[in-house]
């Protein structure tokens, strides 16, 4: 079913268009003064008209079998297709988790408010194309919050942009290569053990997380950002963190940043990293990977 349009918005009252109606059937005797009274009508309706592309996803309503200008949603009303620039709006608590696989050099701009309590992620993105995040993806039950499926995809998190999970799950996972993380609004783990608030599976080659102005939070014993599910040297990781322009990346008592990639690098330029533990055990940035030559600070703070 291809998304229609809706013609006449509810607040046209009928003694407007009485009134209207009433000067088109006096004009009627002048063809050239009745064309331009009908130019004027349309005009003054086109406000009200839905005669706009279609490129706003609604998650308040459902939008199975429903294809839109640059998008489109299978018939279950989880599962999008993007081929064009789109934005994502409605607050809403959804149920199952929700798929968006993102052409290249296309953006998904995520005006949303979504909320779920699920053991599956509640947001998973494939495809090599942006997710720019300006509203709120947050899973509270012991799933993601958002998978990173797309090698080559990027994800902004803007200023006013919250991704967030609960105990058990991470609120970003990095599953591909080459993902590109930008986070100037905030990303909070509540997360216990070796979940994080960014997590970086192993093996993986050209990841970028730049924490620029904004916050990358694990409340409790998760790290803040994890390069390498394991304890051990990940020889394929070679990750690229930087924190820069008051950005803080701050961890409870586990290690704010812990990477095991053996080509992975941190560079702090301006910003915080830290920890609540403050011993050897669990330092702010531990790189079981590499070696203090692969840390660089230039400026900020690394307590």
């Amino acid at each position: 079913m291809t998304q229609g349009y809706i013609f006449l918005s509810n607040d046209l009252s009928k003694k407007s268009l009485s009134r209207a109606f009433a000067m088109i059937a006096f004009l009627k005797t002048s063809k050239k003064a009745f064309t331009l009274c009908c130019i004027a009508l349309l005009f003054a309706l086109l406000p009200n008209m839905g005669l706009m592309a279609q490129t706003t996803i609604d998650l308040s309503v459902s939008n199975a079998s429903i294809t839109g200008t640059g998008w489109s949603c299978d018939a279950s009303g989880n599962s999008y297709t993007i081929t064009g620039n789109v934005t994502v709006i409605g607050t809403v608590s959804v149920s199952s988790g929700l798929t968006f696989a993102i052409n290249p050099a296309t953006t998904v701009t995520w005006n949303a408010n979504v909320t779920a309590s699920i053991a599956a992620p509640l947001v998973s993105v494939s495809g090599s194309g942006t997710l720019a995040v300006y509203g709120t993806i947050s899973n509270t039950g012991n799933g993601d919050a958002l998978d990173v499926n797309g090698a080559g995809s990027t994800i902004t998190i803007g200023s006013t942009g919250v991704v967030s999970s609960n105990t058990k799950g991470n609120p970003i996972m990095i599953s591909v290569n080459n993902v590109t993380i930008t986070v100037g609004g905030l990303v909070e783990s509540m997360a216990n053990n070796g979940n994080a608030a960014i997590l970086i599976q192993n093996e993986l080659t050209g990841s970028v997380i730049n924490v620029n102005g904004g916050s990358v939070v694990s409340v409790n014993s998760g790290y803040a950002i994890s390069d390498g599910a394991v304890f051990t040297t990940v020889a394929g990781n070679n990750t690229s963190i930087t924190i820069s322009n008051g950005g803080a990346v701050t961890a409870g008592t586990a290690c704010a940043i812990r990477s095991a990639g053996g080509g992975s690098t941190v560079v702090v330029s301006g910003g915080v990293v830290s920890n609540a533990a403050g011993n050897n055990a669990n330092p702010a940035i531990y790189m079981n990977g590499g070696t203090g030559l692969n840390v660089t600070v230039s400026g900020g703070t690394v307590q």
